[in-house]
């Protein structure tokens, strides 16, 4: 596995020392759904890395299902409120966005293997290269015994690894990063800072309110998650669909963020071949 360490002068270096050379900067596409996670990885790529920086958002939607639909208008809606903030605090950034219609597939769910092969579609429309990688953001408050030497962590990068080359068509395909150590929530909400933090969404039943305006339900297992580290969580809405919110003391010491993205390991995807 790669430390992933990305040099000042735009190379991939491995564990070993070997470097890749390019002959432009590398290109880093992060999965953006307007949450915590995805968005601290993006912000990261933009303040800490001179990487071509591309996002995109896998918009799902499903006719009939109000939850489904309300949940991808809240995440439109946070993603359109924080872009501008991003490119103001660091700077620009290209995205994009795709649509899954899963309306005429009864139980079906979008699930890592459905949107890696999103994300190299995506990647692939960029311009990328195998020298690029495509980030995910992962957390360690949400799945604390998480061991990337696991049978489970390999049969999952397995999965990750075939829908790349499928998305690609091909056997050399971008590494998948993550960041390690995982940051956890705290962490991430302490780096993105008060103007950013409330406008990230992680709610899976937002409510409608007046105006089309979306909001975080309160009591969706995310919301209830949020709680534990957001300085200000969301109580249901109420009187009209008004949201109250209350301040409870901090559960968390802030602590400094992960410095280097490190790849979801080798079996993601193939490793470019020596220059």
């Amino acid at each position: 596995m790669s430390d992933g360490t990305l040099s000042s002068t735009g190379r991939l270096c491995d564990r070993g020392g070997g470097t890749s050379s390019r002959p432009r900067a590398t290109r880093s596409l992060v999965l953006w759904s307007g949450g915590l996670d995805s968005t601290y990885t993006l912000l990261r790529l933009l303040e800490h890395t001179h990487d071509e920086v591309f996002s995109h958002h896998v918009l799902v939607l499903r006719d009939g299902d109000a939850a489904t639909m309300r949940a991808a208008a809240c995440q439109e809606q946070a993603i359109g409120s924080l872009r501008g903030r991003l490119v103001a605090r660091a700077r620009n950034f290209t995205h994009s966005c795709s649509r899954i219609d899963l309306s005429g597939v009864p139980g079906a769910c979008v699930d890592a293997a459905l949107l890696a092969f999103m994300a190299g579609q995506a990647a692939r429309a960029c311009g990328f290269t195998l020298f690029d990688r495509i980030l995910v953001g992962v957390n360690a408050d949400e799945d604390p015994g998480w061991d990337p030497d696991s049978a489970a962590c390999a049969l999952r990068r397995s999965r990750l690894a075939r829908a790349l080359r499928a998305a690609w068509g091909c056997d050399e395909v971008p590494q998948i990063y993550l960041w390690e150590p995982r940051p956890d929530k705290a962490c991430m909400a302490s780096f993105l800072g008060r103007a950013l933090v409330p406008a990230t969404v992680s709610c899976l039943r937002p409510v409608a309110l007046e105006r089309g305006s979306m909001h975080a339900c309160g009591t969706c297992r995310k919301c209830l998650a949020r709680a534990l580290w957001d300085p200000r969580p969301v109580t249901p809405p109420r009187h009209g669909g008004e949201a109250a919110r209350t301040r409870p003391p901090s559960r968390h010491r802030a602590r400094s963020p992960s410095r280097m993205p490190a790849p979801a390991g080798e079996a993601a995807a193939s490793d470019p071949p020596a220059p």
